[in-house]
């Protein structure tokens, strides 16, 4: 399926959305009037800040800082992100972002159009930034700390997980909310609400009342020039285990296919138990950006994927030497492209690598004749639409649009008799999320016909327990296709629907 075309409607359900908190000195004018004093912008309205020193002297130094910045980093990765990204991410849609901490600054310039962005790290979510301690003594004090939590961001491109988790627990503006402000104001970015959220282990959130700064996740909605776009940010651990009894796994099931970014991602996802996190994100990304401390590149399915590398690989600093990778050193050596920013561990320009890798289209299923060991119940239309009766390729039997994980697998044995033909298989998948049609299929298992055999030569099957994010319909949307056998040797169902990849 050409997974863009799924429209970002209804993400979660949250109850009594409204900017935090209603009224006082915390409403959200003040938390953007704050924002943009710690951003170092020009702030109309707060005099007696910036006619004070500690304010002229941090509106200084960020002006420098970022300044720089701008020039070497993001600029130029606006205007990369912007021809090599956005191409392949509807206008619209969601960005994952795990490993994130507050980096709101990347994600944005990577994915300009998207509208949806989920980020999730260690580091605790704090309090929305207030004005009131600017306007007393501790304001110097205040300014001081928000440059030294941001020091390693702007001059190496990410925050050092350690360091960052102590300074934001310990800061006057506590957390990774002010930070994320802080970056959506130098953005351009107005916030017009804040909501705090409890993540189910079912993967549902639900709006937490009274401004809890103690939770553990949060979402932000900010208008800008692209539109108004909304950022979660998750306290989670997602090593295998933890990220399924803590919801956020369920939860980013539960978003269409998107877009997904990793950048110092620590090799984390080179290690067995991160492994649930990586084979989500192979299964649910339509693009994936990341530097070499990401997903190893012996994941990437040649069939399944378009490489694209950017810059240069060596090896990964000395901290994180064992997680060399031969096969991405020769890609480099072979096929990369310029990139003109520093990123990731090796943060200077010309040290620094980036993969683009855009999962290939669906293609579709050839002509089939099989042999049957049992002939399968008779087909029936599904209730999600039954197709007309008439012949060639009919548009009844709507699609399914569905994250499924593969539980039991048909086997072909008589490739004696199938010698130059192709086949289709009976699989059977369990619909981990649904991202078009009727929520009720969500946790139940369908079978789907897949192609086996093509031309006599064996295709590879995906492993039991592997993911995929795919258009369905009915078998007997169809007609044609009815004629065909299948070779099918699963238990009995009571589910006579058939389900095949989407032909249009």
């Amino acid at each position: 399926m050409d997974c863009r075309r799924v429209a970002v409607v209804a993400l979660v359900s949250v109850v009594a959305m409204s900017p935090w908190p209603a009224s006082g000195g915390g409403t959200i004018t003040d938390v953007n009037l704050t924002a943009g004093l710690l951003a170092g912008n020009r702030v109309p309205g707060a005099r007696s800040i910036t006619r004070g020193k500690a304010w002229r002297t941090h509106r200084s130094a960020m002006e420098r800082a970022w300044s720089s910045y701008e020039r070497s980093t993001l600029d130029p990765m606006r205007v990369w992100g912007r021809r090599e990204v956005a191409p392949h991410l509807a206008r619209g849609g969601v960005v994952r972002y795990p490993f994130s901490g507050p980096d709101v600054l990347h994600v944005l310039r990577m994915f300009p159009d998207a509208r949806t962005y989920v980020l999730c790290g260690l580091e605790p979510v704090g309090s929305p930034p207030r004005s009131a301690v600017l306007r007393g003594r501790g304001a110097g004090g205040a300014f001081t700390e928000i440059r030294k939590i941001l020091e390693e961001s702007i001059r190496f491109s990410f925050f050092k997980t350690k360091d960052m988790r102590v300074e934001l627990a310990d800061a006057t503006y506590r957390g990774t909310l002010p930070i994320m402000c802080l970056f959506l104001a130098r953005s351009g970015f107005e916030i017009t609400g804040i909501e705090f959220l409890e993540l189910g282990k079912g993967g549902g959130v639900r709006v937490l009342g009274g401004g809890r700064d103690t939770a553990d996740a949060v979402r932000i909605d900010a208008r800008g020039r692209g539109g108004t776009k909304s950022f979660y940010y998750f306290r989670t651990n997602i090593a295998d285990g933890s990220i399924s009894r803590s919801g956020f796994l369920a939860f980013s099931r539960s978003l269409p296919p998107g877009g997904s970014y990793l950048k110092a991602a620590s090799y984390l996802m080179h290690r067995s138990y991160f492994s649930q996190i990586r084979d989500h994100l192979l299964a649910s990304s339509t693009v994936l950006v990341q530097d070499d401390s990401g997903i190893p590149i012996r994941h990437f399915e040649p069939s399944a994927w378009r490489l694209a590398f950017y810059g240069a690989y060596s090896a990964p600093i000395p901290l994180f030497g064992e997680h060399y990778q031969e096969e991405l050193r020769r890609a480099y050596r072979n096929r990369s492209e310029p990139l003109p920013f520093g990123i990731g561990y090796r943060w200077q320009k010309g040290d620094s690598n980036l993969l683009v890798a855009v999962r290939s289209r669906g293609v579709r299923a050839p002509r089939a004749v099989a042999v049957m060991r049992k002939t399968p119940p008779p087909l029936r239309g599904a209730g999600w639409g039954s197709p007309p009766e008439t012949g060639g390729v009919v548009s009844g039997g709507r699609a399914l649009d569905l994250t499924m994980r593969l539980v039991a697998r048909s086997q072909i044995d008589a490739f004696a008799e199938l010698r130059g033909r192709s086949a289709f298989v009976v699989n059977e998948y369990e619909i981990l999320a649904v991202h078009r049609g009727p929520q009720s299929f969500r946790g139940r298992r369908i079978r789907v016909a897949t192609t086996s055999l093509l031309n006599g030569r064996r295709l590879p099957a995906r492993p039991l327990g592997s993911e995929i994010t795919i258009r369905v319909r009915p078998l007997s949307a169809y007609p044609a296709l009815m004629k065909w056998h299948l070779e099918d040797d699963l238990p009995e169902s009571g589910d006579a629907v058939l389900y095949i990849a989407d032909q249009s």
